[in-house]
């Protein structure tokens, strides 16, 4: 286990060092989201605060998906992933690894994030611990996501393409800006079934209190939700070894 945990440390320190100010990093993974929440809540009110936290899930599950998806895509690209696994490690390592670092630069964006969120509604969390384990989770689950993601794209120059394909519509359909239980009928299933949907509910019972289901619920679901991207991650890993 520690010999694991240590290989991903490595991955993703280099993933950091090498892809970190890549421009399709900065511009979805920074840029986008911070844009995005100060577009929403320019007008303050009680639904600035309703939609707060589900800002900050967003842009903390575009950073994390953005990291992880830029790194693998420039690997793939030029080769050097392959040179990669040829390391003495066990695979999960690599998909925990790449994962790891999107994870890092996703908890970068949400200090901005819950910067800018601060500075125009001044919402302040109502249980600012279960925030802060909320925000690893989501980031931890996104850049798990983002990996499996960009593993199942077989053509690497369409990755970014396929990620806000997937990506933009969770803005609509993942209760942020409206809550789910107002969806009409047919999309409320499509709804349940993306990972932000439970990120935005548990965000927002840690800053209002309140949510459109119970927090342990939330909890559970984006600790399974992760866990199963980065095995699925790894097997698709594996099924691509020649």
């Amino acid at each position: 286990m520690r010999s694991l945990l240590m290989h991903a440390y490595y991955i993703a320190k280099k993933d950091l060092k090498e892809y970190y100010m890549k421009p399709g990093t900065i511009s979805w993974g920074l840029l986008f989201p911070v844009v995005f929440t100060a577009a929403f809540l320019i007008k303050r009110g009680v639904y600035s605060a309703w939609v707060a936290p589900g800002l900050l899930a967003l842009s903390v599950f575009f950073s994390s998906t953005s990291m992880t998806g830029s790194s693998i895509v420039f690997e793939r690209r030029f080769g050097s992933f392959e040179r990669l696994l040829l390391f003495p490690m066990r695979l999960i390592a690599v998909a925990l690894g790449k994962s790891l670092g999107g994870t890092l630069f996703g908890l970068i964006s949400s200090v901005i994030s819950m910067t800018v969120i601060y500075l125009m509604t001044g919402a302040t969390p109502t249980h600012p611990g279960l925030l802060a384990a909320t925000v690893i989770l989501t980031a931890v689950q996104a850049s798990a996501f983002g990996a499996l993601l960009a593993f199942l794209v077989r053509d690497p120059s369409n990755i970014m393409t396929t990620f806000n394909l997937v990506r933009l519509p969770m803005i609509f359909l993942s209760g942020i800006i409206v809550p789910v239980t107002q969806l009409p009928l047919v999309l409320k299933p499509v709804a349940y079934a993306l990972p932000l949907t439970y990120s935005a509910e548990l965000m927002r019972y840690a800053y209002l209190g309140q949510s459109g289901m119970p927090p342990a619920l939330s909890a559970t679901v984006i600790v399974l939700q992760a866990v199963a991207f980065l095995l699925l991650t790894d097997y698709i890993i594996r099924k691509s070894i020649p």
